[in-house]
């Protein structure tokens, strides 16, 4: 009889498996939606622009904790101490490809950067990533404006394997139990990009004087024509000789970290309990084992909470709602509260305030002697990438759940909540030095800005051969002020 049960259980098993299997290639999809038109209306209760994304830690789950292990948690009028000892193994992976790139894209409406020339709307200004940003010479009404197009799709997923320890009275208090949970997880993160590509079109130099005090010809060529190649910031052109240290978009390449998430342990007391119900409290502890976030990538892989250390509350109950000889439906209740104190130090990349959105990524003038002779030209990332500390008023991880019981057999169903409320900074270390650098824009690197045969150029002066000192402090990413 056992042995027909044994198999019974392994056929079941294999028939459930089997649509998971057929199911991989639709996890594995790399379709994502494209940009709509921007829509002020869009913008409405939505998060865009952002350079950091907190996700949920691998280790704050649970309604993980409930499933399947709820029968051996709290068994009445056990005598002596019991417990067990699991191994719970989880994949994860988010969904919503158009939204988490809205989330980082500058547009609240789409998940898209578009490259071209100045003054385009909602067209990121192509010379301050190494892209072309001129027409041939001769070319004064384009048929079209020649742009390029990227459509951001993020991913991220996780391996978990969870060890966890729960013990009922110990210490020969029967109302007493000890959890201690530590998922070790492997995290990938990556930004899937579709392109639409045509600066291929434009004019593979920069103007005279438009990106390098050099007379040398070579040094006036665009860093790429690929806004693929141009987002992972490997190039350098004219005076850039620095390729991109944070900031940077790596299309289609997954970055992974490995790491335990949080090592939790909680002390809780069944302050109520019959044979039907039970109601406990339980004190909560999460020490940081996964990393931090150091700014290097968009999207990067974050194991864990992101450094901090939590202390919180929170309440654990269950009731049996009807039950016979063999079935049992039951309703179960779990939730956590937690404060995150102060984090470690971590690396994030921040926009200038008076400049707008993805002003991150602006072009840099770096000038020598206190700012009075002109240096080189220097990728905004590099510069704008600090160290931060922040802290976390509240975090909730809420499940609730009914459990359907017959001999072996259980089903479970139930809903999980959770949010936390917004970060606070409490330090942050700025080390850009004064009087050294300043934003580009379309100001020249050296000569005088003229116009010719009606187009924008730079035309070198050779009884001017100094650089000029001039910035360009209200530039965006959208739109500079002088000319190109």
């Amino acid at each position: 009889m056992n042995q027909r049960r044994y198999l019974v259980f392994i056929i079941l098993s294999l028939v459930g498996f089997t649509p998971f299997v057929m199911a991989i290639p639709s996890l594995l999809s790399k379709e994502c939606q494209t940009c709509e038109t921007i829509e002020d209306t869009c913008c409405n209760d939505r998060f865009f622009c952002k350079s950091y994304f907190a996700k949920r830690s691998e280790g704050s789950d649970t309604a993980r904790r409930l499933v399947g292990d709820h029968r051996y948690t709290y068994i009445f009028n056990k005598k002596g101490v019991y417990g067990y000892f699991n191994i719970t193994n989880v994949f994860q992976r988010s969904f919503n490809k158009p939204e988490i790139g809205i989330y980082f894209a500058p547009q609240c409406c789409g998940n898209c950067l578009t490259f071209g020339f100045d003054e385009e709307p909602n067209v990121l200004r192509s010379a301050d990533f190494g892209l072309p940003a001129n027409f041939f010479f001769g070319v004064k009404d384009p048929p079209e404006p020649i742009t390029s197009t990227v459509y951001l799709c993020p991913q991220t997923s996780s391996y978990i394997a969870e060890v966890s320890l729960h013990l009922v009275a110990p210490f020969e208090c029967p109302r007493l139990f000890f959890d201690l949970y530590a998922p070790l997880a492997y995290t990938f993160s990556e930004i899937n990009c579709v392109k639409d590509e045509n600066l291929k079109q434009a004019n593979i130099f920069y103007f005279c004087g438009q990106m390098t005090a050099s007379e040398n010809r070579l040094k006036n060529v665009v860093g790429t024509v690929n806004a693929v190649t141009a987002l992972q910031g490997n190039t350098t052109w004219g005076d850039v000789e620095n390729t991109l240290k944070f900031g940077k978009i790596t299309c289609n390449t997954k970055n992974r970290k490995t790491r335990i998430a949080d090592l939790q342990a909680v002390l809780g007391y069944n302050g109520i309990e019959a044979k039907n119900y039970r109601l406990g409290y339980k004190l909560i502890v999460k020490a940081p084992t996964g990393n931090s976030p150091n700014a290097e990538r968009m999207f990067e892989p974050i194991v864990g909470n992101g450094g901090h250390w939590e202390l919180g509350a929170g309440l654990i109950a269950n009731m049996v709602l009807w039950n016979n000889k063999t079935q049992e439906l039951e309703w179960f209740f779990d939730a956590d509260i937690t404060h995150l104190f102060t984090s470690r130090w971590h690396k994030r990349l921040f926009d200038l305030k008076e400049n707008g959105c993805f002003s991150r990524y602006l072009l840099l003038k770096e000038f020598g002697n206190h700012g009075t002779s002109y240096s080189a030209l220097e990728r905004g990332p590099n510069l704008f990438a600090q160290l931060i500390k922040v802290s976390v008023g509240l975090q909730a991880d809420i499940s609730t759940m009914i459990s359907y019981s017959n001999k072996e057999w259980t089903i479970d169903i139930g809903y999980n909540f959770w949010g936390r409320s917004a970060e606070q900074c409490e330090k942050i270390c700025c080390t850009i030095p004064e009087k050294t650098y300043g934003i580009k824009g379309n100001t020249v690197v050296i000569g005088s800005a003229s116009t010719v045969s009606g187009q924008n150029l730079i035309s070198c002066s050779n009884t001017s051969p100094t650089p000029p000192l001039t910035t360009d402090s209200t530039a965006t990413i959208y739109k500079a002020n002088g000319f190109v």
